[in-house]
């Protein structure tokens, strides 16, 4: 999922920001559901998860914390 594209700014390139989940799910009514297993949580994902749930607040976010 594409969080924020690639930009240039005063000459400096910016690579796009990205969010890969593990499983994406979709169900037979279309709804559908990501999910993503995680050990802990980084600050790099605290920060995707928010943008995710902004940018996307059609689709369903399980977290599943092992």
């Amino acid at each position: 999922f594409e969080l924020l594209p690639k930009f240039e700014k005063d000459g400096v390139k910016y690579r796009a920001m990205e969010y890969v989940a593990d499983f994406k799910v979709t169900y037979p009514d279309g709804k559908v559901k990501i999910i993503d297993v995680k050990g802990f949580f980084t600050e790099t994902f605290k920060i995707k998860h928010k943008i995710f749930e902004y940018k996307y607040p059609e689709l369903s976010l399980l977290i599943v914390k092992v």
